[in-house]
């Protein structure tokens, strides 16, 4: 009996060890160019949005506490403070999302992201919502 009893704890200790623990969001950390943006329309000469029919280039920076947006034809810069995590979608699905405070204009917002190898992609699709489009980044 007392084998028994050892038997069982020692497979409920290692059953509530194994346990699937919330892996942290994927990170952002690094320097991102600006692909192409996907907008809520019929594909056409200017859907997707890219750096060559635009005549615009964008890059974001993430370092561990700060986010940098520079977007080079315009010479806007913004930046501030940002963290991850993870939010359900209407599915119930964990999507990650970013919360960023714009230390240039004073506002917040949250965003919502996947990242896949080296693709970055932003869309309020994530969160459930149809229809809004999306935008792509590749880690430089």
């Amino acid at each position: 009996m007392k084998q028994i009893l050892i038997a069982f704890f020692v497979v409920v200790l290692f059953t509530q060890s194994c346990k699937k623990k919330d892996a942290e969001p994927d990170s952002l950390i690094g320097s991102w160019s600006w692909v192409a943006t996907y907008i809520d329309a019929p594909l056409g000469t200017n859907n997707p949005q890219t750096p060559l029919n635009t005549d615009t280039t964008q890059k974001l920076y993430f370092n561990i506490k700060y986010w940098t947006f520079v977007k080079d034809s315009l010479n806007t810069v913004s930046g501030g403070n940002y963290n991850t995590g993870y939010v359900k979608n209407l599915d119930g699905r964990k999507i990650n999302s970013i919360h960023y405070f714009n230390s240039i204009n004073l506002t917040d917002s949250t965003a919502y992201y996947s990242i896949n190898k080296d693709t970055l992609t932003f869309s309020n699709d994530f969160g459930g919502t149809v229809g809004s489009g999306y935008t792509i980044y590749t880690r430089n």
